[in-house]
C-alpha cells in the first residue's frame, strides 16, 4: 500500500499521527492507497469535507477514519450522536455523524465518475487513540447501540487488531474488481481522467487495427517489414502506469502529444 504523505509533521495532529502510524503498520503489505487529510471539493472549488484518514483497499473497500485526540476525562457524556465535552475546544461534538457524512460525500463523488460504484464497500470509523478499552468500558460507552463497534480505542488500533477488525466488520468482502476497474478507481484518487484515457486507448487501437492490414509488403521476394505510423493525440496528461499502451512500446514522457507507435 502507498501512503500519502508518508509521514505527518503537523504538531497539532497528535491523534492523527498516532492513527496514521498504526494504519501504515497494519496495511503496508496490502494492495491499495491511504491518504491523510483527503479533501473533497464541489465543482465551484468550495471545500465540502476533509477526511482525516482515507484507506482505499482492494479487498476491504474504502474506509473513512475520523480521529479525535480527547482523553476519557474530556468526555462528560454521550447522548445519541452528541458527545458532551468539557475542557475541549467545543462543548458538543458529533464525531460518528462527522465520519458518516464524510463517507456519504465520498460516495457521491465516486458515483459521478465510476459506473461500478455500487460494487464498492464503503465504511467509517471514529478513532480515539488516547483512550483505552478499559476506560471506555468503565464509562459504559461500549454498549451504546448508536456507536457500538464504530469507535476504535487504543487497543483496537494495534496493527493486527485493526486489520482483523476491518476484515470482520465487512459484511460482504469487497466484490472482486477487475484490473480495469481497480485502475479506474486508482485514477480517481490519482487525478487521471479515465474518460480521456479510454478515448486515447480507442484512438490508438483504431489506428493500429487499420495499419495491421498494411503491415507487410506484398512482394514475396522481400522480407516483410513493419510499418511505422505517427499517431497524433491531444495534449492529455496520463500516469505512466495507467497509459493503455502495452508490449515493447516505450512512453518516454507522461506529457507527450505525438506518440510514435512501432509494431
Amino acid at each position: 500500500m502507498e501512503f500519502y504523505p508518508d509521514n505527518i509533521f503537523d504538531a497539532n495532529n497528535n491523534a492523527e499521527k498516532e492513527v496514521w502510524q498504526q494504519v501504515k503498520s497494519a496495511f503496508r503489505d496490502d494492495p491499495g492507497e491511504a491518504f491523510h487529510g483527503y479533501q473533497l471539493f464541489d465543482k465551484d472549488g468550495n471545500l465540502e469535507r476533509e477526511i482525516d484518514i482515507l484507506i482505499v483497499h482492494r479487498q476491504l473497500g474504502l474506509w473513512v477514519i475520523e480521529c479525535k485526540g480527547c482523553y476519557i476525562n474530556d468526555i462528560e457524556a454521550i447522548k445519541g450522536a452528541e458527545w458532551r465535552m468539557k475542557n475541549w475546544y467545543e462543548d458538543r461534538i458529533k464525531p460518528v455523524n462527522q465520519a458518516q457524512y464524510q463517507m456519504f460525500a465520498l460516495k457521491n463523488h465516486l458515483r459521478k465518475q465510476l459506473d461500478f460504484c455500487a460494487s464498492l464497500n464503503l465504511n467509517f470509523r471514529v478513532a480515539i487513540p488516547f483512550i483505552s478499552q478499559e476506560q471506555w468500558q468503565n464509562k459504559g460507552f461500549h454498549n451504546l447501540p448508536n456507536i457500538q463497534g464504530v469507535v476504535l480505542t487504543r487497543e483496537d488500533l494495534k496493527p493486527y487488531t485493526l486489520k482483523h477488525n476491518f476484515t470482520q466488520s465487512v459484511q460482504r468482502r469487497q466484490i472482486n474488481l477487475t484490473d480495469e476497474q481497480w485502475r479506474s478507481l486508482m485514477c480517481v484518487f490519482g487525478g487521471t481522467n479515465q474518460t480521456l484515457v479510454d478515448k486515447a486507448s480507442f484512438s490508438i487501437s483504431k489506428h493500429i487495427s487499420v495499419e495491421k492490414e498494411k503491415t507487410h509488403k506484398t512482394d514475396e521476394s522481400k522480407t516483410p517489414r513493419p510499418v511505422c505510423k505517427i499517431i497524433k493525440l491531444p495534449r492529455y496528461k496520463f500516469h505512466v502506469n495507467s497509459f493503455p499502451i502495452t508490449g515493447n512500446n516505450v512512453l518516454e514522457s507522461i506529457y507527450q502529444p505525438d506518440l510514435e507507435i512501432k509494431n
